[in-house]
């Protein structure tokens, strides 16, 4: 961006100047003709705003608050605990915002060779606020992903159920409950963390596992892992290769459900998947 004054007239280059600075755009290249009509020379000015420091970190939470304000799919759970992150008046924003920010800058001095905040024009400005737009889409992105992975679903499967208890880092011994009004006496199992204060758990009933007619090995590792310190993921895994031989029991619900906290009773803990 140029601004052209005579040699006389300093007094309209100091006003310019001064309402770009106000303005925050950058001045970075002044046309000055040298007086008496001489050829122009050009000189450059970089100006710097602490502002654009924390610019990219902000720029990328606001952009996962916005996606995360307008997706319909998000679990009122995880829905919850991200915004509590993301909202501009949380300390948890300008935590991030300033770590982000930092380790952006970071990385555009060893992938670009320029700290961005030193010297920069409206390009670069430009350039700065699309990348971090970008970034917080991708950030949303990996976060709504890793959402689905963790959060059950009603039609999810057994083989389903323990490769997100996995993600969970949950065990395959879980906390129990039985249901009001149920003269089934089976029980059911929670299948993700409620927060605290919840009014709603997702459980489900038990996985029956059945073992005959697998090859010995095969049945054999699936049994070892189903022990109560096995790990959710690594049997879920073993199960992909007999998913035939996994089945919810249908008692006293046929599969994932949300149910209210006041209809489950607490019955300890134990394994989900049984063998049968």
């Amino acid at each position: 961006m140029g601004f052209f004054y005579t040699g006389q007239d300093r007094t309209a280059l100091l006003v310019i100047m001064k309402e770009s600075l106000q303005q925050f755009l950058p001045v970075r290249r002044l046309t000055l003709p040298c007086p008496p009509y001489q050829s122009t020379q050009v000189v450059g000015y970089g100006f710097h705003h602490k502002g654009q420091l924390l610019l990219p970190g902000c720029l990328l939470m606001l952009t996962v608050g916005l996606l995360w304000k307008i997706a319909p799919s998000w679990s009122s759970t995880e829905k919850e605990r991200l915004g509590e992150v993301i909202s501009p008046t949380s300390a948890y924003f300008w935590l991030m915002s300033i770590t982000l920010s930092g380790l952006m800058a970071v990385t555009f001095r060893v992938v670009f060779g320029w700290w961005y905040f030193i010297r920069y024009g409206l390009a670069d400005v430009m350039f700065v606020w699309l990348a971090s737009v970008i970034a917080g889409v991708l950030v949303y992105l990996a976060l709504h992903w890793i959402e689905l992975q963790r959060t059950p679903n009603e039609k999810d499967g057994p083989v389903v159920v323990l490769r997100k208890l996995g993600w969970q880092c949950e065990g395959l011994e879980l906390d129990r409950y039985t249901i009001k009004d149920d003269a089934s006496g089976e029980c059911v199992f929670r299948i993700k963390k409620p927060r605290e204060g919840a009014n709603s758990i997702w459980v489900s009933p038990s996985i029956k596992i059945g073992l005959s007619g697998l090859d010995d090995d095969l049945a054999e590792q699936i049994r070892t892992e189903m022990r109560s310190d096995g790990k959710p993921s690594v049997l879920a895994t073993l199960l992909k290769k007999a998913p035939k031989h996994a089945s919810w029991n249908t008692r006293p619900i046929e599969g994932p459900k949300i149910q209210p906290r006041e209809r489950l009773i607490e019955a300890g803990r134990d394994t989900i998947a049984q063998e049968t």
